[in-house]
């Protein structure tokens, strides 16, 4: 129960930023629609449009430690018979739902822009997702996506263990928690390297993924799956521990 009134609090104090980012949305396709005429140029604002769920994925994590603690929060949150791993797992949950509402914001203008590109670009779209459908593809589409989801699972988790760690040494947070962050990330490349999901020799590139030339198969590597899963599932333990001892 508490779990979800937290969830709550989560979405009350968040929604505005999404109705927010929704006007940015579409004041930005407005311009691309009937301001923006050159292609490039659209090409550039249709990347900006892209990286919007991106950044409030790797920066949110941040501002939602750094908002409990700026307005004193933190105390009122300790206080609920709850642990800080509940607290900061329905952060966790409301971030990544505001993540897909943002990612499929910008897809629909995009996909419009794409679609009125040239003449034939809407049928071009239907017989790509036909052939995908017909050669059982869809699988491979799906592997795809979910190796984008788990590079980027472990990011908002990675922020609260930094800015945790930043909160207890006051005055130079902001540094410490950076240094904390990129420390972890080179923590993660480092162990990437050591599991070979960096080796080019392989048919895994990049987020675990490769694909066949021969037969254009997607494939997952196990060990990256289950690293981004455990990685992102100690991290959220780590930052419930770091958010209790505040009470001792």
């Amino acid at each position: 129960m508490q779990f979800w009134m937290l969830f709550r609090k989560e979405v009350e104090q968040n929604y505005q930023w999404v109705i927010g980012a929704a006007a940015i949305v579409l004041l930005v396709s407005l311009v691309l629609q009937f301001q923006i005429k050159d292609s490039e140029a659209r090409i550039a604002l249709s990347a900006v449009l892209l990286s919007l769920p991106f950044l409030d994925g790797l920066m949110k994590g941040f501002y939602q430690i750094r908002n409990e603690y700026a307005r004193n929060t933190h105390y009122f949150l300790r206080s609920l018979p709850t642990s800080g791993l509940h607290i900061l797992a329905s952060k966790y949950l409301w971030l990544a739902i505001e993540v897909t509402i943002l990612t499929l914001m910008v897809m629909v203008p995009i996909a419009f822009f794409i679609l009125n590109s040239h003449t034939g670009a809407f049928q071009q779209l239907v017989q790509a997702i036909q052939d995908i459908l017909r050669q059982n593809h869809l699988f491979d589409l799906l592997k795809f996506v979910f190796a984008i989801v788990l590079a980027v699972l472990p990011l908002p988790v990675l922020a609260y263990v930094s800015q945790l760690v930043g909160q207890r040494v006051g005055k130079v947070e902001w540094l410490v928690s950076g240094i904390t962050y990129l420390g972890i990330l080179w923590l993660q490349g480092t162990i990437y390297n050591a599991l070979g999901l960096f080796d080019r020799s392989t048919d895994i590139g990049m987020f675990g993924m490769g694909i066949n030339a021969s037969n254009d198969i997607v494939t997952l590597d196990p060990q990256f799956v289950i690293f981004q899963l455990t990685l992102s599932a100690l991290l959220l333990l780590v930052s419930g521990w770091l958010f209790d001892q505040q009470d001792l």
